[in-house]
């Protein structure tokens, strides 16, 4: 018998029948699970396939424009610069060059940080870069905190997004860590102190629930062990594609993903949707745990793909957030930034006569001092640079 080695379609979702025209409780509450984790596969792979694409997409397309746009800054402040040693300027227009001259370079350091350019920020500024940088980023992490509730370290560049993404994962097996460590402890107290009869039963039926869970998912695994066996295959061929359907089966067993042995099971046993609908109440509300488990763990894990990109963004945790509107955002940034450096050259190409200069420094409007919730626009950028 040859078996397909990847399922195309769903083909456990249990389906009322002839006889039995209403599905119980259970089995509806099995479809439910069935459909979600379904659903949630596709979301974790849509985006463990698309952010990779689209990163690449960042290096090839938005980049090159980034460092064009940068370097005509560079050039922008340099002009601003050696006008401002210009006895026709007047002190209200020179007074606009030193507010701009340090905005600008501000973010040029964050991007193409170079001692000429922290030289030329500090020259105009009140504050130095190295301290403004260290307010800026304790004012984020703050946030992260606040917002996201997570504990940003000293020792974490929060510019930097792979140190970003790795002190995420290491919080998260931390966090993992200390809840099973806790429900040890708990266990442990609870262990020292007298319970009661119904305390003792509770326990009892929950550790019989947890065999009889573990004993539902082994079940379907040894059926599988059984059909699957490469020793009974009938020739080379097929004793290469059961190794590697059983490569799948002790992947999904070991992460105890029912839905996929149970797929995996109505193939090789050809029996249809029957053989899902055939289980009893009792053994389904067994699946059902499993099935609870694996979509809170898929929760988890499109959870922890997400988060990066919810920081950049300025998304809380309960946001809608998909790869499409990932997308999106990249497909603004890149015309965006198409616009700003035509707009760019071209000022620069007008700014090189000092009465247009003085024309644009005189219709330009100096902004008050930033307040403190104006950081909150840090968190209003999109993940490729431009607002």
């Amino acid at each position: 018998m040859t078996l397909p080695l990847f399922p195309t379609e769903l083909t456990v979702l249990i389906e009322p029948t002839v006889t039995k025209l209403t599905l119980t409780k259970a089995q509806k509450q099995f479809n439910t699970l069935v459909k979600k984790i379904e659903t949630l596969k596709a979301q974790l792979a849509e985006w463990h396939d698309a952010v990779p694409r689209h990163s690449e997409r960042i290096h090839r397309e938005y980049q090159p424009l980034r460092d064009a746009f940068n370097t005509l800054r560079l050039e922008l402040v340099s002009l601003l610069d050696r006008a401002r040693t210009e006895k026709r300027l007047t002190k209200n227009e020179i007074k606009k060059i030193r507010q701009l001259i340090p905005s600008i370079t501000a973010e040029l350091m964050t991007e193409q940080p170079s001692d000429a350019v922290k030289a030329l920020h500090d020259k105009y500024s009140d504050i130095g870069y190295d301290e403004q940088s260290e307010e800026v980023d304790d004012a984020l992490k703050s946030m992260m905190g606040e917002v996201f509730g997570i504990d940003v370290g000293d020792d974490v560049d929060i510019n930097d997004p792979e140190q970003l993404r790795a002190m995420l994962e290491r919080r998260a097996h931390e966090e993992h860590e200390r809840i099973h460590e806790r429900e040890q402890q708990s266990g442990t107290r609870r262990a020292k102190n007298k319970k009661t009869a119904r305390q003792i039963d509770q326990e009892q039926q929950k550790i019989s629930n947890a065999a009889l869970v573990q004993k539902s998912l082994q079940e379907v695994f040894r059926k599988l062990v059984a059909a699957l066996h490469p020793d009974r295959a009938p020739d080379d061929a097929e004793r290469e594609r059961r190794t590697e359907l059983m490569q799948r089966v002790n992947v999904a067993y070991e992460k105890r993903d029912l839905l996929q042995l149970l797929e995996l099971l109505v193939q090789v046993e050809q029996v249809g949707k029957t053989n899902i609908s055939a289980q009893s109440d009792e053994r389904l509300k067994h699946f059902n745990q499993l099935l609870k488990e694996q979509s809170e763990t898929l929760l988890r894990a499109l959870a922890e793909a997400q988060l990066p990109f919810r920081y950049q963004l300025g998304l809380s945790p309960f946001a809608p957030l998909s790869v499409t509107v990932l997308v999106a955002h990249m497909e603004q940034d890149i015309r965006g930034m198409k616009s700003s450096v035509a707009s760019l050259k071209d000022d620069l190409r007008v700014f090189q006569d000092p009465a247009r200069l003085k024309a644009w420094l005189r219709d330009f409007e100096i902004s008050q001092e930033p307040e403190f919730d104006d950081l909150m626009d840090v968190f209003s950028m999109s993940p490729f640079g431009v607002k």
